[in-house]
């Protein structure tokens, strides 16, 4: 190597992601890793374990690729666990305790991944909202971040094999996020169930048990006059 030359320095991606933002320190990176490895385990126990350790240390927010693996268990069939999984991401999207925002990296990695949720995701998302209304804003955060949510929740309003519970909370985001593309489909589904209510007043031995569809008339109603506000 002549004296003009300089050796190639090559620099390893940072797993974490540090700056005038949200921050923390690398020594947690063994401790993160470990508790990243826990969230991929099949066993429930070892799922909380590593989730709460990676929510105790913020790593959501610090590392693209933990927001990622956070992300990949929002199916987790543990409701509890998808719970804090939601509040997780959703706290990622929003400033921290001192008002700063997580790296951007992190931000746009996960805004990447959530839109392009498909039906499933957002089934799962609903079936936590049901689970513990308290979720109910974190939810909405998450849903709101995806580009083809106004879709699946019309597909799930319509569904008849969806639950009534998760319908129902479907039918209230699109009213209260205000997906337009997803009016004709309420409509439809009011008429449908409109007519459905005349035919067992004029025949009122048909009438359905308690767990009849036509209770989502309420809601379905209430998301119309919304969408249809000026």
């Amino acid at each position: 190597m002549t004296s003009n030359q300089h050796p190639t320095i090559y620099v390893q991606p940072a797993l974490f992601e540090l700056g005038n933002t949200s921050s923390g320190t690398l020594e947690l990176m063994p401790k993160l890793w470990f508790a990243a490895e826990a969230l991929s385990s099949p066993n429930g126990a070892d799922r909380r374990a590593g989730l709460s350790v990676i929510i105790d240390k913020k790593g959501a927010r610090l590392s693209p690729l933990l927001s990622y693996l956070v992300f990949t268990r929002l199916s987790d069939p543990d409701l509890a666990i998808r719970k804090s999984i939601v509040e997780a991401l959703a706290d990622v999207l929003g400033p921290d305790e001192q008002g700063l925002p997580a790296p951007q990296q992190v931000r746009v990695n996960l805004y990447t991944h959530l839109s392009r949720m498909d039906k499933n995701h957002i089934f799962a998302l609903l079936q936590v909202a049901d689970y513990d209304f308290s979720t109910d804003s974190q939810v909405e955060t998450l849903i709101k971040a995806c580009t083809f949510s106004g879709d699946h929740l019309a597909e799930i309003v319509y569904d008849r094999s969806m639950p009534l519970d998760i319908r129902e909370i479907a039918a209230t985001l699109i009213g209260r996020i205000g997906y337009l593309d997803a009016q004709p489909t309420l409509e439809r589904l009011a008429n449908r169930l409109e007519a459905k209510v005349n035919g067992q007043q004029v025949m009122p031995f048909n009438r359905m048990n308690g767990d009849d569809e036509v209770t989502l008339l309420p809601a379905i109603r209430t998301a119309l006059e919304l969408l249809g506000a000026p």
